[in-house]
């Protein structure tokens, strides 16, 4: 549900649920990556790279490895 209001620009309704999301599995790679995205929406640079770090510590194959690498490139990490 947080993707889909990430996807629609909607960012309070976003940043609600992928925080639920997030207080249920603190290390999912998926909810991790677009809470990182929520942040760069948001212009906080810090919070977008520790969200991004601690997706690629739970990184479960390269691709999402390489995934989380193309982000913090982004945000010049």
């Amino acid at each position: 549900i947080g993707t889909c209001y990430l996807k629609k620009e909607e960012f309070e309704k976003a940043e609600e649920w992928l925080s639920k999301a997030l207080e249920i599995n603190p290390d999912d790679y998926t909810t991790l990556i677009n809470m990182g995205i929520y942040y760069l929406n948001l212009e906080k640079e810090e919070k977008a790279k520790e969200m991004f770090e601690r997706a690629r510590n739970n990184a479960v194959n390269n691709n999402h490895h390489e995934k989380v690498e193309e982000w913090l490139e982004k945000i010049g990490e």
